[in-house]
């Protein structure tokens, strides 16, 4: 009976999830959570954010703290068991620019405004034990907050030069450095560009937060307001900070800050992954008139021109690790843990890192007992001072991992989730550190994101039910996993998802031998990347197996060049962008029709290829190619099938290599992947892995769709791709969306 009631999964299913996002808030006592909630607002066409409140006992269930009606509430911290502090985009006094800082009692009642800055609050974060300052007899919330402001500025000077450079009629912007542009937004002027900085405020506030709005003027008396990535001229711009949970430590903070390469200017930002971690200390003196003095920096990685990130304290606030790369310039290579040694004696770290200019060897050391498990990290808690849990991604899963470090050459790793996508690892408080729990967001092909609680004895729960009218109420199709020789005969993971109504017909009649169904080849971008068991908004492959129009099988092929295979299969697609990941594919579709599993279902007279940035190059690659591929593959082999590539979907695809080098933002990526266009032999390269040169043999129709703000691959690739089609004579139709 619940079978018949099943829906189909329709585009419209998309907008009425609740998608749990992160930013997880665990209370005071540890019964509760605070999670940043993203839903479809149709009264104004857009995605907004709201605050819910989870209870950990399962029983108590999620209550919504805050409404959502055009707002954004996101990033909520407990400052009390009953109140929380959260960012949002609400009208203010002044109608200053928001967000800004809002606070709310989770006991009832509306929200009430904490900070009133003329620029935008960009992110924030609490103590993790908060301790008040009393300056000149009146009590002080000290709370660190990032401001987008010019150098050398702090934001009420940077509110009056933003007033100032609106008033100039010129609109011209003027550069001498790269990045021109990045990701969807042009930067202003190399002159006029802002940067990301770090500064402690001191919110003058009651205990119990009940005080009215306080001055947050960048220039109150007493001011009120402090600098702190600022006061070093060495750090450009953060990228993120970390607190150390215990604030008497002589360490308060890590800050992670993109640098120029040595003895190069700003420009190399844009082809370099030169991260650096830097940790500082400083002193509170509430008598003082400087209150905040004595800060000092210092890069723990300097002379290590890869790419750091990712510095975590442990509870005790006396070990810091953090997150490494290897090899300059490559954003996918494999993440290795290392150890900040001497965090806990003052004296011996201020002496050892003076010793020695290359901090990264001298400062830090490898983990190298976790050297045997090779996955990359995405993020890391500690769980006591001595257990680490991590997730990393491992045969398109984000699984959830669990160590214990220790001087052994070889640290066991236990795998302590093994199924689906788990993201947002946020560890609640525990005595005893091989009992702690954590929460965490899974998601799923059949299940958009919820929360759950990992408690090692019964392993993990879901707590909220955001979404069961989904997860419960749809006919979505069977998930399987399916392993193929690929490029040199090598293992190859994918994803094979068939419609319902497949099943269906088999239990109906023994074998589904009458009902045919197209195949949907679905390319992953990155190339670095993969696909996963998780809830996708853009490329829900149940969107093509459980619609009510034309059910689909869906393939979905972790190539070479994928994550969570070992780093030397994500390393072999370097200068082979056209040649392993395209026998890969080729050899899936392949292997899927003649299954025995899968094969009896397929129409092979009726395969669409699709995919999005890499995977649209892919898409454009294998149109230009695939003919010749089949006819050199299949000649000696009269068992295999023959089938028929009926479209092609290509969105923000790269069309030619050769000139994408040059309109790309981020130039590392090529120049890793590629080398430099002029290089020597590498104009050839280019040359010959670009689809551009193929089309010649472009003649299946095709759907393009590209943004016009997309700064990673630029529209002029689309527009290309559609005129190479229009020119030949193939059906085709363009998209575009400004």
């Amino acid at each position: 009976e619940m079978e018949e009631q099943r829906k189909a999964f329709e585009p419209r299913e998309l907008y009425v999830t609740k998608q749990v996002v992160g930013a997880l808030s665990i209370s005071p006592d540890s019964k509760s959570v605070a999670e940043t909630v993203k839903e479809w607002n149709t009264s104004i066409d857009a995605w907004t954010n709201s605050i819910y409140i989870t209870r950990l006992d399962a029983k108590q269930g999620t209550n919504r703290l805050t409404q959502f009606n055009g707002k954004n509430d996101t990033s909520p911290r407990w400052f009390s068991s009953n109140t929380i502090i959260f960012s949002s985009n609400r009208p203010n006094l002044d109608s200053n620019p928001t967000p800004q800082l809002w606070a709310i009692k989770t006991d009832g009642g509306e929200a009430f405004q904490l900070t009133n800055f003329p620029i935008p609050v960009m992110s924030f974060e609490l103590p993790k034990q908060i301790k008040f300052v009393k300056i000149e007899d009146k009590q002080y919330l000290p709370i660190f907050i990032t401001f987008a402001v010019f150098p050398g500025l702090n934001p009420e000077e940077t509110s009056k030069k933003d007033k100032e450079l609106q008033k100039v009629k010129a609109k011209a912007k003027v550069y001498t450095e790269l990045m021109v542009r990045h990701w969807d937004s042009w930067n202003e002027s190399t002159a006029n560009q802002k940067q990301n900085h770090l500064f402690l405020h001191f919110l003058p506030i009651s205990s119990d937060l009940s005080s009215p709005l306080p001055s947050s003027s960048s220039n109150s008396n007493p001011p009120l307001l402090f600098p702190i990535s600022p006061h070093f001229p060495e750090i450009l711009n953060i990228d993120s900070f970390t607190l150390n949970p215990q604030s008497e430590a002589f360490i308060k903070l890590c800050i992670v800050s993109k640098q120029p390469l040595p003895s190069k200017s700003k420009s190399s930002l844009a082809w370099s992954t030169n991260y650096h971690i830097y940790a500082i200390d400083f002193d509170v003196d509430s008598k003082s008139k400087e209150i905040v003095k004595n800060l000092t920096v210092y890069n723990l990685t300097t002379g290590h021109d890869a790419w750091d990130s990712q510095p975590v304290f442990s509870p005790r606030g006396d070990e810091i690790i953090f997150k490494s790369m290897k090899r300059p310039g490559y954003e996918a290579d494999r993440w290795y843990l290392r150890r900040v040694l001497y965090v806990n004696n003052k004296q011996e770290f201020n002496d050892k890192y003076k010793s020695n200019s290359n901090h990264f060897e001298t400062m830090t050391q490898e983990i190298s007992g976790l050297n045997h498990h090779d996955r990359s990290p995405a993020s890391v808690i500690w769980s006591g001072e001595q257990n680490l849990i991590f997730n990393a991604e491992e045969n398109g899963r984000m699984k959830v991992f669990q160590c214990k470090l220790n001087s052994d050459a070889h640290i066991p790793v236990k795998t302590i989730i093994e199924e689906h996508t788990n993201t947002e690892l946020t560890l609640v408080e525990s005595e005893n550190e091989d009992n702690a729990s954590f929460i965490f967001i899974q998601a799923s092909f059949t299940s958009p994101p919820e929360l759950c609680l990992y408690q090692p004895k019964t392993n993990y729960t879901v707590l909220t039910q955001f979404n069961t009218s989904i997860s419960n109420g749809v006919n979505f199709g069977t998930v399987s996993d399916f392993t193929f020789p690929g490029h040199k005969s090598e293992p190859v993971h994918s994803f094979v998802l068939t419609p319902v109504a497949a099943t269906a017909a088999k239990e109906e009649s023994g074998d589904a031998k009458n009902q045919r169904f197209p195949l949907v080849v679905l390319i992953h971008g990155g190339p670095q990347g993969s696909w996963k068991d998780e809830w996708h908004l853009r490329w829900n492959a149940q969107m093509y197996v459980s619609n009510s129009i034309l059910p689909s099988i869906v393939i979905m092929i972790n190539f070479h060049g994928s994550t969570g295979y070992g780093q030397a299969f994500t390393d072999a697609i370097r200068r082979n962008w056209h040649t392993a990941p395209f026998d890969d594919i080729m050899l899936g579709v392949q292997s899927v029709i003649d299954s025995k599993e899968h094969g009896h279902l397929i129409d092979v007279n009726n395969i669409a290829i699709a995919g999005a940035s890499y995977g649209g190059y892919m898409a454009n690659w294998i149109h230009g190619n695939y003919k010749t591929w089949i006819k050199t593959h299949n000649n000696n082999n009269n068992n295999r099938r023959e089938y028929k590539i009926k479209c092609f979907v290509v969105h923000a695809g790269i069309f030619d290599l050769y000139t994408s080098y040059f309109n790309t933002d981020e130039l590392w990526f090529p120049e890793h992947e590629q080398g430099c266009p002029w290089e020597e032999g590498k104009e050839k390269e280019y040359d010959e892995s670009s689809p551009s040169r193929y089309v010649k043999n472009w003649d299946v129709p095709t759907l393009l769709l590209h943004g016009g703000k997309d700064f990673r691959v630029v529209d002029v690739d689309c527009i290309s791709a559609f005129a190479a089609l229009q020119r030949r004579g193939v059906e085709s139709k363009m998209v575009y969306f400004p």
